[in-house]
């Protein structure tokens, strides 16, 4: 797994696995993030070892041990933003402002649309009708129709995404209080850059982390065959997250099937992006 960089004072750290995996025969180290983003090749005195494999079982179990007896209290103590209110329309609102600069272009609405407004069109009439709508893309999108891969017309495809900015982490088959000791350890182990959880009113709970890739070549590498392939799906991640227009659930949507609230457990503001 990936020690992403975390905050500014990590802006320029190469990275590589936790400790424990310092030796997995995986070319961790390969690129190193810079404030903007952007990446840079391996530098001098990497090394590619060429030892024991990945143990994902045997990982996990250490993560989640790491994690034991955490609940939603404990994401809520780690969270750097305080959420000291009532879930509702307040937690879309929130992490639109947190999250994106109010130019960005964003898709939400229902699995199928072309609900494709600003960050400050979505604040107004959240504002102004509540959290209607239950799905959102977080990467920014370039507001001009794409096509998908299978060559049809689209307004929220892979090809549309402007900026490359988070990975989607969710669990298919993982029990909820083991997602929770997951995502605990993950964070106070500064393992993956998370950027906020959502807890998606069904059984999962929904991981933004910030990759912060320079385009889509660099997303294909270091996201969908590297973070993913090598090291998340062995875990037991959904492996249908690793695109990057994957949809996620909008915080503060009250979700009619369940009758629940889908709402935030933690949010980091990193690299502030102020509205």
């Amino acid at each position: 797994m990936f020690r992403l960089v975390r905050h500014v004072r990590h802006m320029n750290s190469p990275l590589y696995p936790v400790k424990e995996f310092r030796h997995v025969a995986h070319p961790i180290g390969a690129h190193v993030s810079n404030s903007n983003g952007a990446h840079r090749s391996r530098g001098q005195g990497y090394r590619s070892h060429q030892s024991k494999p990945f143990d994902a079982p045997a990982y996990l179990r250490r993560l989640l041990a790491r994690g034991d007896g955490a609940g939603e209290a404990e994401l809520w103590e780690l969270s750097p933003v305080r959420l000291d209110w009532e879930p509702g329309a307040a937690d879309a609102i929130t992490i639109l402002r947190t999250l994106y600069h109010p130019e960005d272009k964003l898709f939400i609405g229902e699995c199928e649309g072309v609900c494709v407004a600003t960050v400050a069109d979505w604040i107004t009439r959240i504002n102004a009708h509540g959290a209607l709508w239950p799905h959102i893309i977080p990467n920014p999108l370039t507001g001009l129709e794409g096509t998908t891969k299978a060559g049809k017309p689209s307004w929220r495809a892979d090809s549309c995404v402007q900026d490359f900015r988070y990975a989607v982490v969710e669990f298919d088959t993982l029990p909820r209080p083991e997602q929770i000791a997951f995502w605990y350890a993950v964070i106070t182990g500064k393992l993956l850059n998370v950027a906020t959880l959502i807890d998606s009113g069904g059984k999962s709970i929904h991981g933004w982390c910030r990759v912060n890739c320079t385009d889509a070549t660099a997303w294909e590498r270091d996201v969908e065959q590297d973070l993913f392939v090598k090291w998340l799906v062995p875990l037991g991640v959904d492996p249908q997250c690793r695109n990057e227009a994957r949809l996620s659930r909008l915080p503060g949507h009250l979700r009619a099937d369940k009758e629940k609230i889908q709402r935030l457990l933690y949010l980091d503001r990193g690299l502030a992006i102020q509205a």
